[in-house]
Parts: C-alpha cells; sequence; structure tokens
C-alpha cells in the first residue's frame, strides 16, 4: 500500500502543553491481520497496574468488492516495566503490542447488528474494563455504508473484559441510539 497510513503517535508536555516532544516514529502501526492491517484510529489509553492498554478502532479490508471496508474494535498493550509512560514511549523505540483478534468484531451477517464498532471508551473498575463504543447497524450488512440503498443505525453499547481482556458481558443492547452517539468519553465516579 502507497500513500498515508493511519497509525497513533505519542507527544509529551512539560508545560502544560504550549510546547511539546513529540516522539519520531509511531507508537501503534496497523496490525498483522486481515480485520486490522488498515489504518488504526480514535485511540484510548487506560493504564492497568504497569501495563497500557490502548483500544482503537481498526479499518480492515477483504479483497471482495462488495466489502471493502469493515471498522472494528482491537487492542494492543506495552508493559512499562516500571518506567513512566514518558520513558518507556519518548526515551524507546518500543511499540504497544496487538492482541490477537478484534476486541469487538464486525457481524458480517445481523441486520442492523454490530456491523461496524469504532469510537473505543474505557473504564477501569476493580478487575475489569468496561469497554463503550459506537456500533454501526447496516441494513445490508455484507456491503459497506456507501452500497446502494443500504440503511445505517447508531448506537452506543458496552462490553465488559476481565484482566486478559476476554469479554465476560457480551455487548449490550443499545444504550443510546442515534446521532448523537459519537465519539464518546466515558468516566466512572464512586
Amino acid at each position: 500500500r502507497t500513500g498515508a497510513t493511519g497509525a497513533t503517535a505519542y507527544a509529551f508536555s512539560r508545560d502544560s502543553g504550549l510546547s511539546w516532544e513529540l516522539r519520531a516514529t509511531p507508537v501503534v502501526l496497523p496490525g498483522p491481520e486481515v480485520w486490522n492491517g488498515g489504518d488504526v484510529e480514535t485511540p484510548f489509553v487506560c493504564r492497568d497496574a504497569d501495563r497500557l492498554h490502548l483500544f482503537y478502532a481498526a479499518l480492515g479490508r477483504r479483497d471482495d468488492p462488495t466489502f471493502r471496508y469493515r471498522y472494528q474494535i482491537g487492542v494492543a498493550t506495552l508493559d512499562l516495566g516500571g518506567r513512566t509512560i514518558r520513558q518507556a514511549l519518548l526515551q524507546t523505540a518500543e511499540t504497544f503490542r496487538h492482541r490477537p483478534g478484534a476486541v469487538i468484531p464486525a457481524d458480517l451477517v445481523a441486520r442492523h447488528g454490530i456491523n461496524y464498532s469504532q469510537e473505543p471508551s474505557v473504564v477501569v473498575r476493580g478487575d475489569r474494563f468496561e469497554l463503550y463504543f459506537v456500533s454501526l447497524g447496516l441494513a445490508k450488512p455484507e456491503g459497506d455504508v456507501a452500497t446502494s440503498g443500504q440503511e445505517v443505525s447508531v448506537a452506543l453499547r458496552r462490553s465488559v473484559l476481565d484482566r486478559d481482556l476476554q469479554a465476560v458481558e457480551p455487548p449490550t443492547a443499545p444504550l443510546l441510539a442515534g446521532a448523537s452517539a459519537n465519539i464518546p468519553e466515558v468516566r466512572h465516579f464512586d
């Protein structure tokens, strides 16, 4: 593939954002699998003890011309090994390691199901990760959003993962439906 590739970069500011040190290379590149081999975008980073998890939306591909693109949510991790985030990312060439398989895979069959998933936001609560995300449901799930006659529904959903990033609660029914479910940031307050 030639041209630009969507990746995730890292920068650090010592003065509340007036000036920045930018790492020369991305910290997360597209993954090695077909489902995450395109651009990666909308990263959401959370810390769990001495490990960083970066959840992202990945643009996947298939060779079939009726199914060119599909977003799915993945996660990549980085062990800090006692270092600060800045030490691990700005002072080394380390990158996050992709977890095999999508955390929220695309359903290619169900009408108005989770046919696309993107825009992750994560809350760490006790021994679990609550992953909130935007799903697109398609009337023609075998096609993409530009398919002739396609109808698209938008929803905010939640799934719960354990410490090993395995689903312990499948994605919920829509928590919020409609165009207002876009690029969420979810926080938890006791």
